[in-house]
């Protein structure tokens, strides 16, 4: 802060790889192109992949993710639940 500048990491999603069971809603569920679903040749199965450069951090698919498998760095789920439940609401009431 002294030099007049301050660093913040970039708000982005993170899959954990070994919870994912590849069922593309967050996939569906992402505003930005940033995740695909790939095959992990290793393991045999299905799994996301988040982009973090076209990632900007909402959290929706955190929140669709049946098994729990994303988080967004900085938030706890329940955090970014509550963000994305607040931010549909208040959209909703405009219509």
């Amino acid at each position: 802060m002294k030099k007049g500048k301050v660093k913040f990491p970039r708000i982005v999603a993170f899959v954990d790889e070994d919870r994912c069971r590849g069922c593309g809603r967050c996939e569906k569920a992402c505003e930005y192109g940033a995740i695909t679903i790939f095959e992990d040749k290793k393991k045999g199965v299905l799994v996301s992949k988040i982009d973090e450069i076209r990632c900007e951090g909402c959290g929706q698919c955190a929140v669709v993710c049946c098994n729990k498998a994303i988080t967004v760095n900085g938030f706890r789920l329940e955090q970014v639940e509550a963000t994305v439940r607040a931010i549909t609401e208040e959209v909703g009431s405009d219509e």
